[in-house]
């Protein structure tokens, strides 16, 4: 007997609180797991440090905005699997089909909310989220400037804007004896946080002439605000330098005290700078910042080549009239060599060879060395406008990323339910194992294509469109595959490479 028209969302109903519970259920899980991850990446960061518990707190609150644009659709897919699972298990999807409702009825209200989902999400990674990110740089800031050696670990390399550094033991108590900091280091670095170093070792290749070690027995770090940086002041060491252009000399130096210094401009927050906007990160932007600084930055493109046309094509015009000019100028010198040389050389000499318009001297001094001199500064020219091009583009590939992974991550939550909703009705009673192996299996594929496709599109190796939208891109083949596999009432189980994965895990 078919099921009333009248009253459609009492199924309606009935299928999404079939949801609520999984999706709960699995976006906790998630997350979970996630938080495990960011514990796991920053545990030398945030603990052992002497930080205070508020900041801690505050550095996984803020987190959570990143891990929940992830979560979320994949929380989607989990949610809409087992709910269907348990819909097939119980033969309530065979009896809704033997009613008369079509599987795009069955589908249709959990297809609606999916893509309420996603437009909630959508304005989720488009407002919150980039609120989200700033204020975890606000932290980080803070936690730089009590903790400076926050990002420095014991006994490991560690790398700062292309500086190698390396420190055997740290002492974080050392801002705790005032006494002790104002003897060492003066009156003036009694309310800076400092932190002490034992046996330094900073590697610095940023210079294309030559690179330094410095080794010192004992250092203190700390975040000059004012100057934008790290300021490392060494005691009782040695400095090595090495020549690139000579490679055999080799200078080596001693010291009592020295400072060195690394940009820090990435940990200092101007909460009143007028173009604070402008330094933003692309994580920190919206769609709209992001599609404007789009336009900057191709504009800047065609700026860039605009003027470099024109003064190519300027530099053209007034080079031909300096060939005109000097080509006579040339030639008539080249004339007066030949004829003094007529009237100079011997009776018996051979006669000159007069075959060319100019004479050697005369065509290298009057043409070949100013055009060489043109050449070589239009190669420069050439070869800056390459070098400024190829940044823009990569700041391109970064902001388009950006751009098309707020779009591509909330669709995500749609596509996930034309997996899950099949997949579920695919199951057979006892197959569960096969339908969480797949889930899985999507679950990974997504998370690896996401974060393939956003580090091969920030290298220029794909665009950044194919590299954001790569794991939604296997997800609709998937759907379609599980549904045309619905259409001929196969099972997942089926599918041999997801059966020997399910027999595998039982």
């Amino acid at each position: 007997m078919p099921v009333s028209r009248s009253k459609p969302f009492i199924f309606h109903r009935y299928i999404l609180k079939e949801h609520i519970g999984p999706f709960f259920f699995a976006l906790s899980l998630i997350v979970f797991l996630f938080l495990m991850n960011y514990t796991l990446r920053e545990v030398h960061r945030l603990f052992g440090r002497g930080l205070d518990t508020i900041i801690i707190l505050k550095m996984y609150y803020y987190s959570l905005a990143p891990i929940l644009a992830l979560a979320v659709p994949m929380s989607v897919l989990v949610a809409t699997a087992m709910a269907f699972v348990r819909l097939a298990s119980d033969s309530e999807i065979t009896i809704l089909r033997s009613s008369g409702i079509n599987l795009i009825r069955i589908i249709l209200p959990v297809f609606i909310a999916a893509c309420l989902i996603a437009v909630g999400m959508y304005h989720f990674n488009n407002t919150i989220l980039p609120a989200y990110n700033v204020e975890s740089s606000r932290i980080r800031v803070e936690i730089s400037r009590v903790k400076p050696t926050s990002t420095l670990y014991e006994k490991t390399f560690t790398e700062i804007k292309d500086v190698k550094l390396y420190v055997e033991r740290i002492d974080d108590s050392f801002n705790e004896k005032p006494d002790l900091k104002v003897r060492l280091l003066g009156e003036q670095y009694r309310d800076i946080p400092v932190d002490h170093l034992f046996d330094v070792i900073i590697y610095d290749d940023r210079s294309s002439e030559s690179s330094k070690t410095f080794i010192a027995q004992e250092g203190f770090l700390l975040l000059n605000q004012v100057q934008e940086k790290f300021e490392f002041i060494l005691w009782n060491g040695e400095i090595h330098e090495i020549e690139y252009a000579k490679s055999s000399k080799y200078k080596r130096s001693f010291f009592k005290q020295t400072t060195f210094y690394i940009n820090a401009s990435d940990f200092v927050f101007r909460d009143d700078d007028d173009n604070y906007n402008r330094s933003k990160s692309n994580r920190q932007k919206s769609a709209s910042e992001l599609k404007r600084d789009l336009l900057i930055e191709y504009s800047n493109i065609v700026k860039r080549h605009e003027r470099h046309v024109s003064s190519f094509k300027s530099k053209r015009i007034a080079n031909s009239e300096f060939l005109n000019r000097n080509y006579f100028k040339s030639y008539q010198e080249t004339k007066r060599e030949i004829k003094l040389d007529r009237q100079i050389r011997e009776p018996n000499q051979m006669p000159l060879e007069t075959d060319t318009l100019f004479s050697e001297s005369s065509f290298k001094r009057a043409l070949y060395y100013p055009f060489k001199n043109v050449m070589i500064g239009e190669k420069k020219s050439v070869e800056s406008t390459i070098r400024l091009d190829n940044a823009s583009q990569t700041e391109i590939d970064d902001l388009e990323g950006e751009y098309h992974k707020k779009f591509a991550i909330p669709i995500a939550s749609i596509i996930f339910v034309l997996i899950g909703a099949p997949l579920g009705m695919l199951t057979r009673k006892g197959d569960v194992g096969s339908a969480a192996v797949v889930c899985l299996l999507v679950f990974i594929i997504y998370y690896i294509c996401l974060i393939l496709g956003e580090d091969w599109s920030e290298d220029g190796l794909i665009a950044p469109w194919l590299g954001l939208w790569a794991g939604n891109i296997v997800g609709v083949i998937l759907s379609a595959l599980f549904l045309y596999m619905l259409s001929i009432e196969k099972s997942v189980a089926d599918l041999k490479i997801f059966n020997l994965f399910a027999k595998r895990s039982r």
